[in-house]
């Protein structure tokens, strides 16, 4: 019977154990970077404004909104939504957070409005 040589020299023969100890650990350091990334990212601190602030931005040439305490700059925005520009003036400089819940999908709120946030109100 050849004599028993260590499985750690044999090439290509593994511990099934260390082997899985190695991809728990791995995936466990996977798992805190990529949450470390994506959590911090969207938590930038973002400037405060005053409502007094918010109220001095409700003309075409600067047009703020307040949706959910977030403060967003839709001027650029204004001559393309689909509404008119009437309806984004309407409430400029104020919280119009009903007005648009009331008159976007769930989509768009999730995914558009966040290109225009610039702040939250104090």
């Amino acid at each position: 019977m050849p004599p028993s040589i260590p499985k750690d020299i044999i090439p290509g023969v593994h511990d099934p154990a260390a082997t899985a100890a190695a991809a728990v650990s791995t995936a466990t350091s996977s798992v805190a970077a990529a949450t470390a990334t994506t959590t911090t990212e969207p938590f930038k601190t973002l400037p405060r404004y005053t409502l007094a602030e918010i109220s001095r931005h409700s003309t075409r040439q600067s047009t703020w909104l307040i949706y959910r305490s977030q403060v967003l700059d839709v001027t650029k925005w204004i001559s393309s939504h689909p509404g008119g520009e009437q309806t984004l003036l309407r409430f400029a400089g104020m919280d119009a957070t009903d007005e648009i819940r009331a008159f976007h999908d769930d989509w768009v709120l999730e995914e558009k409005v966040r290109r225009f946030v610039i702040g939250t109100v104090d």
